[in-house]
């Protein structure tokens, strides 16, 4: 990514926005715009690097499974009497509600391509236009490990490890989609920052609530929503980029912890280990 462009456009929007809270949201747009096509370009070279890259189809295909699962998670939380407090409900109606045109997108994507649209077990409506509503399909609470629907910190912790993980899976089909022409990457991008978004805005709520690990609105080392769910975080407490370990560089005005080098990157997930973290909530 090109630093000196980031660094430019802070100092015209420091000029131009009143506050703090005004200036990250003006510029976040912009900072994605020059990061993410960068970040994508290296991550498909990395992924070059290896065997078996997946296609297109086969990624829009897994995007559309993990969809299904998300959206069905958050809509049936919702609406499970007074689980969720009243003024965290609108939040969580949002993200069930951006879940859903998710999969409506990736479904209109994939029939566009002529694909075969993926049905969950035990669907009872068309693929292609039926509500994704699917209970029969999931148990949340994988056979009553989960107290997801009694108990709202529960739900919280199950709920960030979800979004922590739809965020690296993005990040992990992207490489795949790069050869496309037809502005899928594009769409992928766009969905990736919204499912970091509601990973943030779960994690910022678990804050609020005094979580035992206080989390931050990003991933810090290793570090899980609750023990059971560690297997969600593995990978992310990785410090060397690229061959560079990072807490040997020196810092601005400090140095750079294990801490802060875990932050600052998101580590992509394959598609293998996120079925194998799903497993246990599908029914089949």
């Amino acid at each position: 990514m090109n630093v000196n462009n980031i660094v430019e456009l802070l100092q015209t929007e420091s000029n131009t926005v009143s506050s703090r809270r005004n200036l990250f949201k003006s510029m976040s747009a912009k900072i994605a715009a020059i990061t993410l096509p960068a970040l994508a370009l290296q991550a498909n070279a990395e992924a070059q690097t290896g065997s078996g890259v997946q296609t297109v189809y086969q990624s829009l295909d897994f995007a559309l499974q993990l969809e299904y699962f998300l959206y069905n998670f958050y809509h049936i939380s919702i609406n499970v009497g007074s689980l969720i407090p009243a003024a965290d409900k609108p939040g969580f109606t949002m993200i069930a509600n951006e879940q859903r045109a998710h999969l409506n997108l990736l479904r209109l994507l994939i029939s566009n391509m002529g694909g075969t649209l993926f049905t969950p077990f035990n669907y009872p409506n068309d693929p292609r236009t039926g509500d994704p509503y699917s209970p029969p399909s999931y148990d949340f609470t994988a056979n009553g490990a989960y107290s997801v629907y009694v108990s709202y910190p529960t739900f919280l912790a199950v709920a960030q490890a979800f979004s922590d993980m739809s965020t690296r899976v993005y990040l992990g089909l992207i490489p795949s989609l790069l050869a496309n022409s037809n502005n899928v990457m594009t769409q992928m991008i766009t969905i990736s920052t919204i499912e970091a978004r509601h990973a943030a805005y779960i994690r910022q709520i678990r804050r609020m609530l005094v979580s035992p690990e206080n989390p931050k609105p990003w991933i810090t080392n290793n570090i899980p929503s609750l023990v059971a769910l560690q297997p969600f975080y593995k990978g992310e407490d990785n410090t060397s980029q690229r061959g560079i370990e990072l807490t040997a560089l020196q810092g601005i005005n400090k140095a750079i912890t294990k801490e802060l080098a875990s932050e600052a990157f998101d580590e992509p997930m394959d598609m293998a280990t996120a079925k194998t973290l799903m497993a246990p909530f599908i029914l089949k």
